[in-house]
Order: structure tokens, then sequence, then C-alpha cells
């Protein structure tokens, strides 16, 4: 009887786990609230879907949900259950699949297709079918594994598991937050304004006042104004200030003169950096047009389009912003940060850019609300898989602190159950929760030299009692 809970236990936390990685990996990009906003490079596009990759779709949807299938068979049991299995995996499957090309339906980033539901739909019945069929083998290779994991614990120290697969997760989320820190900066890139250093990426309007400070400030609660200089917003800190660099409204690049390359200010401003891994830019600014592209370079550390430091840029009326550092690459350019409809008209601008090491603010005088791209962990794991969108944190953060504290809300249970007075020691558990939840958020804030932040504390905790709860 123990052994039938064990196996029901297992079917149950694979058939949750499985759901979840569908319904994470179909919702990408989580962009529900507001369209996901990104530049496009017209120049460096890429090329319509081969034909061979739509024919895939329907076999890879089929067996992307043959693991559904198995699990309710597995939950349902074996004897004269193979017509209910056969049903009850058929529904889940469609209930999970319409709930998935629903919410797609409000997703511009996802298109919603009457094919998936079927091929979904298939695969989970497939599951079930397979699992039928190698009902007694399967059911035999996971008890087996059960125990073999039950007598390894057993052997541990009953918090040993638990307390190492959260030093386990420490490391690799300081790791991942060490990703996006002002790091690799080059001093010997020069600052140019209005172009890159090469000549090849002009930006026409005015330049009025260009301010660097080697500080982060938190842009959301100051008011931006014309006049509010760096040295208002923080008070003590060195700023380089640049008065009227640049004023070619009425050039053109077949006029204008060669870049000026500023290789002592470039110097100092990025060793500033270097070594606080913080700054703030101030620019007061007019475009001449809406339609500069590149981005055209407002203002720019860096010897060539591959190489920078940072830069600020014009792309159509998008206002982008690159930063170099090991998860942005050497062209600052993977993620790229773009605020839409900035330079719209000709009118003056004043633009606010804030980064602390893991949050990068974006203000301008037009909009009045501070634009938020938080570079957490999850959003490091993204991008080295390749998913370059960062206009949508929250589901990133969501979904790394599940996979990345749930496990430890498992061992924690399982531990809990070896003890002898598990209901009177239900503090340990809860103890677990929030300590993991502070040492994840203490680690995230340490590498990156940012302040604490109490709301991953409180996903931290949550991800290991939703752990606990499963389990």
């Amino acid at each position: 009887m123990e052994s039938r809970s064990h196996e029901r236990q297992f079917w149950y936390i694979g058939l949750v786990a499985w759901s979840a990685f569908i319904l994470a990996v179909t919702l990408y990009p989580y962009d529900f609230s507001t369209a996901s906003y990104v530049v496009h490079y017209p120049d460096l596009e890429q090329r319509a879907r081969p034909a061979w990759s739509t024919v895939l779709d329907f076999p890879l949807n089929l067996l992307f949900f043959v693991p559904i299938g198995v699990a309710v068979r597995g939950l349902l049991g074996s004897g004269r259950k193979s017509g209910l299995s056969l049903v009850a995996a058929g529904v889940l499957g469609f209930a999970l699949s319409a709930v998935v090309e629903s919410l797609q339906l409000e997703l511009p980033s996802r298109v919603s297709s009457t094919l998936d539901l079927l091929s979904n739909t298939a695969g989970a019945m497939l599951g079930a079918a397979v699992f039928a069929l190698v009902d007694r083998w399967t059911r035999e290779a996971v008890a087996s594994s059960y125990q073999a994991i039950e007598r390894t614990c057993l052997r541990l120290p009953v918090w040993l598991p638990a307390i190492s697969y959260l030093l386990v997760a420490l490391v690799v989320a300081a790791w991942l937050q060490r990703q996006t820190a002002l790091a690799g900066w080059d001093p010997t890139l020069p600052l140019v304004f209005a172009d890159e250093a090469t000549g090849d990426r002009p930006w026409r309007g005015e330049l009025a006042i260009v301010e660097v400070a080697a500080k982060a400030t938190d842009l959301q609660r100051v008011p931006i104004a014309a006049d509010t200089a760096l040295a208002t917003l923080l008070p003590g800190a060195s700023i380089f200030r640049f008065a009227n660099p640049f004023d070619a409204s009425n050039s053109t690049h077949d006029t204008r003169a060669s870049p000026k390359l500023l290789a002592a200010d470039g110097q100092a401003i990025s060793t500033a950096i270097s070594a606080s891994g913080q700054l703030t830019i101030r620019i007061l600014a007019r475009a001449s047009s809406p339609q500069q592209f590149g981005p055209a370079r407002i203002v720019s550390i860096s010897r060539d389009g591959d190489t920078r430091n940072l830069t600020v840029g014009q792309q159509g009326s998008a206002l982008v912003i690159r930063l170099r550092s090991p998860l942005a690459g050497n062209n600052g350019l993977s993620p790229e940060f773009a605020i839409p409809t900035v330079f719209d008209s000709p009118a003056w601008r004043t633009i606010l850019i804030s980064y602390d090491g893991r949050t990068l603010l974006a203000l301008t005088s037009k909009t009045r609300q501070a634009k938020a791209f938080r570079l957490g962990p999850g959003v490091v794991a993204a991008g080295l898989l390749g998913i370059d969108n960062v206009d949508e944190h929250r589901g990133y953060r969501t979904l790394y602190f599940i996979v990345a504290l749930l496990p430890v809300g498992l061992l924690g249970a399982l531990a809990l159950s070896k003890s002898k007075h598990a209901r009177s020691r239900l503090w340990q558990p809860a103890l677990l929760a929030i300590a993991s939840g502070a040492l994840l958020e203490l680690a995230l804030a340490s590498v990156s030299r940012t302040a604490y932040d109490y709301g991953n504390v409180v996903w931290g905790a949550a991800s290991v009692v939703l752990g606990a709860l499963l389990a």
C-alpha cells in the first residue's frame, strides 16, 4: 500500500511539473499587459521559416504532450482502466491545450492554431496508450527507482540533500547574476558624439548636454526636468559633463566632418564605471528626424560596429541602449534595450538612464514614467538559451525561482517525513523556506552590488513552500 502511495506521488509530481513546463514554454514571453517592443534592423532580418519546419510542428506537438498521458495513466493505476485512462488523458490534454491556445490569442508574439489543439490532444492520448502496453515494466522501474532514492536518503542525515541542493542553487544563481555586471569594459575605447568611431552611424540633431556618473539612481522616485542635473540627483558623485558637444541639425553625413574621438574621456568614464559597476547618463537632445537608423549613435564609447562599452542611439523613433556585460557581449547587443516613440517629433527630450548591475531604468521627458528592465538570473538563463527578449521580466523571475528552489521544498518535505516528530517540527520547513529565499537574494544582491530586494525573498520562499506541498 505504501509503495502504491509513493508511486502515485511520483506521477502526480510529474504531471504538475510537466504541465507547468508546457505553460512556461508555450506562453513565452508572457507579454499579456503590453506588447513587447523590439527594434527591427531590416538588413539583419531573419529569413522566413522553411517549409520543413512547419511540417515538423505536428509530430513535435504530439510528442510534447505524450508525458501528460503517461502521467495520467500512472495516476489511475493498472487493471481494467485502459479505456478510462485514455479518455482522461484526452480530456486533460485537450483542456490544457485549450488554455494554451486561448492565452496565445492575447500574445502578440504567438499564433494560436486549431491543428495544435488536435495534435496536443492526440499526444496525451498516445502517451496513455503507450503506457498501457508497457504498464507492468514501467511501474516496476518507477518503484525500484523510488526505493533506490529512498535508501540513499536514509543513509544520509535527513536535511543534507535539501541543504546541499540549496548551496548548489545559490552558486548557480550568483554566477548567472554576475553575467549582468558592467564587467570587461575596454578602457581604450574613445568617447564619440553623434556617430560611430568609424564614421558610418551618423546621427542628425542637437546635443545640448551629456552627463555621465559612475553611480546609479532610482529614476522611479525622481521627477525629471530639463534642468535636473546629475549633480542634483547624485550629490557627491563624480560627474563627467559635456555642454553642447554636437549640433548638426541641418547637416548631412556627406558634408559633416569625421567624428572626433575623445580617447581620454572614454578611458576615464570606462574606468570609473568598471570600478563601481553602476552608471547614470543624462542627455538633453532633439533629433532632426524620426527616420534615423543603424542605430544612429547619439553617445557612444566604442571602436566600431562590433565593439563598445556603451551606446545610446536612435533606431527609427525608438531610443536604443546597449551596455557591455558578460551576458550582452562585446557589442552589448543581446540583450538590447529599446523604448519606442521617444524621437517621434523634433522636440527637445531629456533622457535619464540608470543601471545598478541588475536593473536598467530609462526615463524621458515625454513619458515621465520610468521603463524598468530587470535582469535577474531568469533573464540571464533565457539569454544563454538564445532568448533575447527582456521586455517582460516577471515570467522569467517566477519560472526561475520555481525551477531553482522548488526541489528544496521537495527534499525538505522528504526529510521531515522521516522524522519521528514531524508534526511538532513544522517550523523546520518554514525556516527552510524563508532562509532559502533570503539567502538566494543575498547572493544576487552581493554579486551585483545592489540593494536587497524583498520581493525576491517572497518569491523564493513561496517556491520552496510549493515544493513542500507537492511532496
